[in-house]
C-alpha cells in the first residue's frame, strides 16, 4: 500500500469497484490518483539471485558501476552472504588490476 497515509485499503477497494463498473459498461469515472512513495523497486519482485545474475552480466560487459548497484541491492536482501560482499568489494576497487584479481578470487554466481 505504500508509506503515505493517503494510500489506504479503502482507496484500493474504491479503485477495484471502479474498475469492475468500467468492465460492466458503466460510464468511466475519474481514475483514483495513487501516490507512489517509498522504494521504487518492490524487492518481492526481484530476488537476490536475479540481482546477482544481472550483476554478473554487467561485470562481463565491464559495466562495474551497474554491477555495483545491483550487488548493493542484493547485499541489502542477503546481508549475511559473504560472496555478495566480496563481489561488491571487487567491483568497487578503483585499481583495474586489483579489481581483476579480486574478481578472480571471488567465485562467480551461476545457477
Amino acid at each position: 500500500m505504500g508509506y503515505d497515509e493517503g494510500c489506504s485499503p479503502s482507496r484500493l477497494f474504491d479503485a477495484i469497484k471502479r474498475h469492475r463498473l468500467q468492465q460492466a459498461g458503466a460510464p468511466a469515472q475519474d481514475p483514483v490518483e495513487l501516490e507512489h512513495r517509498g522504494y521504487v523497486v518492490n524487492s518481492a519482485d526481484i530476488s537476490s539471485n536475479q540481482l546477482r545474475r544481472a550483476a554478473e552480466t554487467a561485470i562481463a560487459a565491464h559495466d562495474y558501476a551497474e554491477a555495483g548497484k545491483l550487488l548493493e541491492m542484493a547485499a541489502l536482501q542477503r546481508p549475511d552472504n559473504g560472496n555478495i560482499q566480496r563481489r561488491l568489494k571487487a567491483v568497487r576497487c578503483p585499481s583495474r588490476l586489483g579489481r581483476r584479481l579480486l574478481l578472480l578470487a571471488s567465485p562467480r554466481f551461476s545457477l
